[in-house]
Parts: C-alpha cells; structure tokens; sequence
C-alpha cells in the first residue's frame, strides 16, 4: 500500500470518532472537540519549562548543579576548578571545560537525560501523534493514535492525565502513572520503550509544570523552577551547528586539508566567539601551516579574551620569541605566566627562551635549567625542546662542551630534532677548528 493512499484512510478515520457512551447509544465528536481535550491531557504533563538543582551522582562525590530547560537542554556543571560543562542539547553530547570543548559520550549526563528528559520527550512524540479514534468507560476516557514508531496506541485519561498508554496490538503499557504513596503532590511513573530504556520514575510539580527523576538513581539534593535564562550557554540552535563544525575541522585536520579546517574552525569561531580554546587552536592550525601571522593573531585574540589565564599569556609570548616577531614583548608576557605558576617547566622555558633571545644570557641558563629539572616527569619531547634552548643558550655564554653534550642528550630524547642536529655540527666543526689551530 503506497504511503499516500495510507495517509488517505488514516484521514478519513480521523474526521468521524465515534464516542460509545456507557447507557447510550453511540455518538459523535467533532475532530475539533477531540483534539482540544486531547491537548488538555497532555499539557497537564507539560514539563516545567526552567528548573535547577543540585544532585550526587555517586554516592561519595560532590554536589553538581544542573539547569534544566524544558526537553531539549540539560546542563551539568561538574565542581571544581576545571570543572567540566556538559549540555545535552537534541541529541548533542558536548563536555567542556573553560578552554577546550569536545564531542564524547558523558555517561553521567546520559543517565540524568533519561531521567528527566526522555519521559517528556516520549510523551510530546505520542502528542503529536495523529489521532483515530476515542473511546469512554465510566469515567475514563481514551484515545487512540497512529504513531510512527509504535503503531496503533491506546491513551488512557484518568484525573485530566495520559494515565496509561498502551499498544493496541498486545496491550503492553509503556507508560503508566499512579499517585505517589509518600508525597501527595507528586506522581509515581514507570516508563517501558520497547527495545529500549525501563526507568521508574517520580514526578514533581513545580508550578510551571514537572520534572522528573529516577526512583533509583542519583540522590537529588534539591530542585527549584527558574525563569528562563534570556541568553543560553549558547544561542538558541547553535550547539548542534556549533558541535558538527568542530566535528568538520577535526576530520579535515587529520586528513591533512587545511584549507577546509580552518573554514570549519572559523565557524565554530563565529557560533561561539567568547571560547579561548577555538583560537588557540586557530592558531596551532595556522603554525603547521607557517602562517605565522596569521598564528600571532589567532594567540593573540584569545590572550585579549583571558588576559589572566598563564596558558593564553604563554602560547603569545613563546611565538612572538620563537619566531623573532617581538621577543621583547614575549618576555613580558611570559613573565606573567611565570608569576601566576612558577613551577610549570613550560612556563619557564618560554621566559628562559625569551632572555636568550634579548641577550640575558645569565638570567637564560639559571632559568632554563630549573625549567629542565622540573621536566624530568613530563615527555621526552617537551624534555628535548628545553634542552635545546639551554643547550643554544650555553653555547653562546661560550660553554662549548656543555652545549655539545646537551645537543647529544636532546638527539637521544627526539632522534628527530632537525635544530639540534644543527647545533651540533656547528659546535662539532667549531670544536675541530680550534683544535686545528691549536696544532
């Protein structure tokens, strides 16, 4: 049967509904009538359209503050001083931090959603399920759809509430509610997908409509309805925008097409232009490309954004050294870095690079060698590249055999390092001159 001669008898069932009336005979109900009270049914379990909370998920862990916005957006704030975002925003998982930001199944959010959001959004998928027929007994009322997914359903309306819903074919309920025993103004419901999730669940109201959570669950600590924020975390349908352009650039990052990732980076830029960490990446995108300016203003920007955060302060200070664009400012910069963490190594090869690179020759190995003793714990790569500049800045204090045997030392630690390389041909070749004219 072709798709529309089916939507043709599903019309012609709707327009007539027949009403049985217990002492009665049959009667009729407008189309009209039956979707107004269907409307009611459902919008007596709309779910509240802002709320917010405070929730364990572990037993032993921290309060987290979750906002929740009708059915489409769960936020979890993880505590902590890089705490985690995650939003749950139409199917979206995004997890976060202040300066980065990334697709990944956040299994803690994934739990809260079907606790509280996927109750709703099956009920609003049977809402809006074209309606066939209805029926009364007694005192309670039911309708009949077609949904899409599960068939032929059975709504029963008991208390102005879709109180049960049932599939025509075999009579399985998969959604039921009944009063709550310990708390009058609340609702006990248990909601069965086929093929998909069980969950018991207890309904509140919370004057703008409901919420829900788990009877067996994370322990709520409270919950409250809120006005809806004006602004969101983000703009309203930017995040699923926001999340496949991240998702294009780091496709077209790994295959190599640069062109296409910075488009689909500036995108993101443009969806989120207050997030550090997109022109941070911006602008490692631009160095691999040898784009150095362009890399200088991508750093920059995001310094401009945060000038408080080390990291930002030190990305800018150690490219303007590095390249020799303003290594006088980059001193300047790394010096901030270096006041907010004076123990992270990274930092302080960027300020003993930046004294190297302005003539503090002193001031350059005293720095870059602390800088190489806290590092003895990180990679080898990172351990190479201090190596190096002390190795570079030792040469030039004359200290010719140190500077040979740290060169060897980085070329044991990355095998690859094309500067060292230099570096040691050119003591090497030095080294064998004096030795000629010493004969």
């Amino acid at each position: 049967m072709s798709m529309r001669i089916r939507g043709l008898i599903m019309t012609a069932l709707a327009c007539i509904l027949a009403l049985p009336w217990p002492d009665a005979g049959a009667q009729e109900l407008s189309l009209e009538a039956a979707e107004q009270l269907r409307a009611q049914v459902f919008a007596a379990l709309q779910p509240t359209p802002a709320w917010e909370g405070l929730v364990r998920l572990r037993a032993d862990g921290e309060p987290v503050r979750v906002t929740g916005e009708g059915f489409r957006r769960l936020r979890l704030d993880e505590p902590g001083e890089n705490a985690l975002i995650h939003v749950w925003y139409e199917g979206w998982t995004y997890v976060g931090s202040e300066n980065e930001g990334h697709l990944e199944p956040s299994p803690d959010l994934l739990h809260l959603y079907q606790a509280t959001l996927l109750p709703f959004l099956f009920l609003d998928q049977v809402a809006g399920a074209p309606l066939v027929g209805v029926a009364m007994e007694e005192e309670r009322w039911s309708f009949q759809v077609q949904d899409r997914e599960f068939g032929l359903l059975w709504i029963d309306v008991e208390g102005g509430r879709p109180a049960r819903i049932r599939q025509a074919a075999d009579g399985a309920v998969l959604w039921e509610i009944t009063p709550h025993p310990g708390d009058p103004g609340a609702l006990r419901a248990r909601l069965q997908v086929p093929d998909g999730p069980s969950l018991d669940l207890v309904l509140e109201p919370l004057g703008s409509g409901w919420v829900s959570r788990a009877q067996e669950g994370p322990e709520w600590l409270s919950r409250k309805a809120i006005e809806p924020p004006a602004e969101g975390f983000f703009r309203p349908g930017g995040l699923g925008r926001f999340l496949a352009a991240l998702e294009g650039y780091r496709e077209a990052a790994a295959a190599g097409r640069v062109s296409r990732a910075r488009a689909y980076l500036r995108e993101a830029i443009r969806l989120a232009p207050y997030r550090t960490g997109l022109y941070t990446e911006l602008g490692v995108l631009e160095l691999r490309a040898g784009n150095w300016q362009g890399a200088l203003a991508a750093f920059d920007q995001a310094f401009q954004l945060d000038p408080d955060d080390p990291l930002l302060a030190n990305n800018l200070a150690y490219l303007l050294i590095d390249t020799g664009l303003d290594p006088h400012r980059g001193v300047s910069l790394a010096r901030q870095a270096v006041e907010r963490a004076p123990q992270e190594p990274a930092y302080l090869d960027t300020l003993g690079w930046g004294y190297t690179r302005t003539g503090r020759l002193d001031e350059a190995a005293e720095i870059l060698s602390r800088a190489r003793d806290l590092a003895q714990d990180l990679g080898p790569q990172t351990q190479a590249e201090i190596a190096y500049h002390l190795a570079v800045t030792l040469a030039r204090m004359g200290r010719q055999e140190d500077a040979r045997k740290l060169a060897l030392e980085v070329l044991d630690l990355d095998p690859g390092f094309a500067a060292a390389l230099e570096l040691l041909e050119e003591l090497e070749e030095r080294a064998s001159g004096a030795a000629g004219l010493d004969s």
